[in-house]
This record gives structure tokens, C-alpha cells and sequence, in this order.
């Protein structure tokens, strides 16, 4: 069974693809579906940074 994954990402394309690779990473140990409604969420995660 899957869980539910709510994740946004803010900032540069650097951040696009450390998203990518979190998501590749949470999926090596259990699958995770991606949803856009936060009150199905299992796991939030908000990507950003303090660069720019």
C-alpha cells in the first residue's frame, strides 16, 4: 500500500532537482504517491533554501 506524498518546492531549478532525488530516495524504501491535497498527506515536505 502506498502512502502519500504532499511536497512543494520553492526556489531554483536546483531545487527541482533535489525534489526529484528526495522523491527517488523515499521511494527506495517505501512507495510513495504524490498528491496534491495536503489533508492526504503522510508526509509534507516543503523544499527551498536561503540563496535567492
Amino acid at each position: 500500500m502506498s502512502k502519500k506524498l504532499f511536497i512543494e518546492t520553492l526556489g531554483c531549478a536546483m531545487n527541482v532537482r533535489d525534489t526529484e532525488h528526495m522523491i527517488a530516495e523515499l521511494n527506495r524504501e517505501d512507495t510513495y504517491e504524490l498528491t496534491e491535497d495536503l489533508a492526504q498527506a503522510d508526509l509534507i515536505i516543503i523544499n527551498t533554501c536561503s540563496v535567492r
